[in-house]
């Protein structure tokens, strides 16, 4: 091997032994509620896990983040992925109910309203009514315009539209929380890396009776630390939807026990 291609693969090397020293890596078996028991509150799974994941990251964090997670579009002949946008203002309700203490039936009824507009978008998504892959090619479009035009193509240099420029959008790209789901039946553990440096990647499994999950991060960030605020989310959740049934209504308390309840 040549000298100087040598001293490249060194360094590539140790460039990938860094970033794997970097990565923290922890893993939960949740096996006091599955999918099933969701399904029998009348709830989707996947959007008590989603709006478990917002609860567990602003406990964590203090915020709400940019939050991804993968939609098939195979409906769709070449189709392949949209993003399911679950930070919702639904959620964010649910969140700060939670973090407040409202009344239980409070945020038991804003927990159901944030699972019931996550399954909109999730079927939105799915139907390729999503946004992230149209602004994206949008973006990849502007940047091949942009250098066409003598600069160069893809570069960092070529001038974005004042949509593409916004802070919102580079908000919304940043992807502070990745998370996708796989429901293979035999699937058993799987993790995979944030893509965000400063961010948290979130892998899960729903079968019937337990819930899975593979969280990672970069040190110094904790994945084991927002693995145990999705614990207690989760808890959180099964206790609400347990206290407070889906038919509750919270005319019929006493008085003074609305507050209480």
């Amino acid at each position: 091997m040549p000298p100087s291609l040598a001293a490249t693969n060194a360094r590539a090397a140790a460039e990938f032994d860094a970033l794997c020293t970097a990565l923290d890596i922890s893993c939960l078996r949740f096996t006091r509620w599955g999918s099933k028991q969701a399904k029998d509150w009348g709830v989707s799974p996947d959007g008590l896990v989603q709006a478990a994941l917002q609860l567990a990251y602003h406990r964590t964090m203090g915020q709400t983040p940019s939050t991804y997670e993968s939609a098939s579009t195979a409906n769709f002949a070449a189709g392949r992925t949209e993003t399911i946008r679950s930070a919702t203002i639904e959620s964010a309700a649910f969140v700060a109910a939670a973090v407040d203490a409202l009344p239980a039936h409070e945020q038991a009824a804003l927990l159901r309203a944030s699972a019931a507009r996550h399954s909109e978008v999730a079927r939105e998504a799915a139907q390729g009514q999503g946004v992230d892959r149209h602004l994206y090619a949008l973006r990849d479009l502007a940047t091949r315009t942009a250098g066409a035009g003598g600069g160069e193509a893809g570069g960092e240099s070529a001038v974005m539209p004042e949509l593409l420029a916004d802070p919102s959008y580079t908000k919304l790209a940043s992807n502070e929380l990745s998370t996708s789901t796989l429901t293979l039946e035999y699937y058993r553990q799987g993790v995979f890396g944030p893509v965000h440096p400063e961010g948290y990647g979130v892998s899960y499994h729903l079968p019937q009776h337990e819930l899975r999950f593979g969280v990672s991060t970069y040190k110094p960030r904790s994945a084991r630390v927002l693995t145990e605020a999705l614990h207690n989310a989760l808890v959180h959740i099964e206790v609400l939807l347990t206290e407070v049934p889906a038919d509750f209504d919270p005319s019929e308390l006493p008085d003074g026990a609305a507050a209480r309840r």
